[in-house]
C-alpha cells in the first residue's frame, strides 16, 4: 500500500504533459502502427503486487461498502495524471507488460507480443484503447523514445 500511495504522490508532483490526441496517433501511424514507439506520460507508474492493492486502495479512499475485495490476489495498477487528476487503474499482467515493454522505448508489436507471451487473454485492441483512453500516450514516432516513466519493483 505504501508503494501505491508513494507512486500517486509522484504522479501528482510530475512534470505536466498532454496526452496525444487521436488524430495524432492515427496520422503517425499510417499502415503500420505496430512500428510505432511511444512516449509516455511523465506522471505514469507501473506497479506489481502479489496483492490486492489496487482494490485495497480504493476500498480505503472510496465509498468501503460498494468496494468489496472479492479474491485475495496479486495487482498490477497503473497511476497517472493527465489532467488534473491522479488517476488508479487496476490493470492486467499483461497490459502491465505491454507498458512497461512501451516505456522502454520498445514498439507496440513488441510490446504486445510480450504481453501476449505471458498473458493468453491480452487482447491488443482493448490495451491499445486503455492506453489511449488514459491518458498515457503524450507523443508517437517511428523509431525508439525513451519516456519518463519509471517502475516500481514488485512485492
Amino acid at each position: 500500500m505504501a508503494r501505491l500511495e508513494i507512486a500517486w504522490l509522484d504522479a501528482y508532483r510530475a512534470q505536466d504533459a498532454s496526452p496525444s490526441s487521436m488524430e495524432k496517433i492515427l496520422a503517425a501511424a499510417g499502415d503500420d502502427p505496430s512500428a510505432l514507439c511511444l512516449t509516455l506520460h511523465p506522471s505514469l507508474k507501473l506497479i506489481k503486487s502479489d496483492y490486492p492493492v489496487v482494490s485495497i486502495w480504493r476500498r480505503h479512499k472510496e465509498d468501503a461498502a460498494s468496494n468489496s475485495i472479492k479474491e485475495a490476489k496479486g495487482e498490477c495498477a497503473l497511476i497517472v495524471r493527465p489532467y488534473l487528476d491522479v488517476l488508479v487503474h487496476d490493470i492486467s499482467h499483461g497490459l502491465y507488460t505491454a507498458i512497461q515493454f512501451l516505456s522502454e522505448g520498445g514498439t507496440i508489436e513488441n510490446a504486445f507480443e510480450r504481453a501476449l507471451s505471458i498473458d493468453a487473454n491480452f487482447n491488443p485492441q482493448d490495451a491499445f484503447g486503455t492506453i489511449f483512453n488514459t491518458g498515457v500516450i503524450t507523443n508517437i514516432a517511428s523509431e525508439g523514445i525513451a519516456s519518463n516513466h519509471t517502475r516500481e519493483p514488485q512485492s
